[in-house]
């Protein structure tokens, strides 16, 4: 391998870490516009609010044993977990009740948000640019052949391209479910044994 076609794989390596580094600034951009917190309603018919609430508590398999319940009144329930607050109030609509559950994971989004701003601001251009630095000035230039051979070491930035869709995709499924367990939740109420249709 000559010292040209050992710049152009380096130049090669190095544009493919760019290309997935944007990706990931990207990534970082849409976890930082998450929407916080998500409120979804329901009618729960023939039923008072204080009821409805009740309700939801008797059901002891809708809440995980790790989470942490406070009933703030009569008609509002509290609900915390792993960095996600839900909050559920029912309000008397005639002889009806309006279930309303918020949930908010603005402090798990932000946990995950620092991950993923460490790897995308300091982590993955260091290493991009160290390596491919590095080996455009001491190895491709070199006069031995063995030692030209190493520019194939721009692979190494594979270490660091990974790690920022793992951190999103894991927080994203996370928001999901937060998300759809305060829907269920209030679908769950609506249809409960003793609310009428």
């Amino acid at each position: 391998m000559d010292e040209q076609t050992a710049k152009i794989v380096i130049a090669a390596g190095g544009c493919v870490g760019v290309l997935f580094w944007l990706t990931a600034i990207g990534l970082y951009r849409k976890l930082a516009a998450a929407e916080n917190p998500r409120r979804f309603e329901s009618i729960v018919k023939g039923r008072q609010p204080a009821e409805t609430i009740d309700s939801l508590l008797q059901q002891g398999q809708l809440f995980s044993p790790q989470a942490r319940l406070e009933r703030i009144a009569g008609n509002r329930l509290a609900v915390q977990q792993m960095g996600v607050r839900l909050e559920l109030e029912a309000s008397g609509q005639g002889s009806d009740t309006r279930l309303a559950a918020t949930v908010d994971d603005s402090t798990l989004t932000h946990r995950f948000q620092l991950g993923l701003g460490a790897f995308v601001l300091i982590v993955m251009p260091i290493v991009i640019g160290g390596v491919v630095a590095a080996l455009w000035h001491l190895v491709a230039p070199s006069d031995k052949l063995a030692v030209r051979w190493q520019t194939l070491q721009v692979l190494q930035i594979a270490h660091v391209l990974w790690p920022p869709f793992l951190i999103y995709f894991i927080w994203r499924r996370l928001h999901d479910q937060a998300g759809n367990a305060a829907a269920n939740l209030t679908t769950l109420a609506s249809a409960a044994p003793g609310s009428r249709e």
